[in-house]
């Protein structure tokens, strides 16, 4: 988990081919540190319900603190593969992403795991872009079980996390990111968590195929051109 971004001229993080969801990555800010001490002081002995619009990075949290939590990542369609009879059923913290793609189908494995998460004192933990009360929960024990769950909701991100945002997208795709560069982008992006993401993807893919280094007159192209400024 990290604090604050870094004021070395080249920000970058070592490359690993892969995205990386590690624990220690997590940026934590104002947009997301409530979050992060609800958890850490277990506020809910039961679990949480965390919605955040896309590029806010839940599935870099969710993955964080299944680490953090020695508990489990799955997915809603990884739901039917869980067995009852398994002797370790329910027996750690359950981290489920995009929540909001659960299918009636599963309801109720899902009801035993949450039993099982829950008498065996451990967190169940749902992550998803939309509201508890936006999913259609056939199963009424099920609803009324995911009621027991704290909601907490991301905030937009301020200008200390925006920068871990910015540096991790670049880096995960093993490119430099200038500070003069980092300092262009703090001051002209919305506090917003797609758009910050897609912005520096759309970035990424312009110096990859141009194969030129990002410099201010690139991005300020990109910029331009995405948000329509002259």
């Amino acid at each position: 988990m990290t604090k604050s971004a870094t004021t070395d001229k080249q920000l970058t993080l070592p490359f690993k081919g892969v995205i990386d969801y590690s624990l220690h990555s997590y940026a934590v800010g104002q947009g997301n540190e409530h979050i992060w001490q609800a958890i850490e002081k277990q506020s809910n002995q039961v679990g949480y319900y965390l919605k955040g619009l896309s590029g806010c990075g839940k599935t870099h949290l969710a993955h964080a603190l299944a680490d953090k939590l020695s508990g489990i990542y799955i997915l809603p369609q990884n739901l039917a593969n869980f067995d009852i009879a398994d002797i370790n059923f329910g027996t750690c913290t359950v981290v489920i992403d995009d929540f909001q793609m659960l299918k009636s189908a599963d309801e109720e494995i899902l009801f035993h795991l949450f039993n099982a998460v829950k008498n065996n004192g451990k967190l169940f933990i749902c992550l998803s872009k939309d509201g508890l009360e936006e999913i259609d929960v056939q199963t009424p024990d099920l609803a009324s079980r995911l009621k027991l769950l704290q909601r907490e909701s991301f905030l937009p991100p301020d200008n200390s996390l925006m920068a871990q945002i910015i540096i991790k997208v670049f880096s995960d795709h093993d490119i430099k990111l200038e500070e003069a560069v980092l300092k262009f982008l703090l001051a002209r992006l919305p506090r917003d968590y797609e758009k910050i993401q897609m912005f520096c993807l759309n970035c990424i893919h312009e110096t990859l195929r141009e194969k030129k280094k990002l410099t201010i007159p690139l991005v300020t192209k990109i910029y331009q051109a995405e948000f329509n400024h002259e």
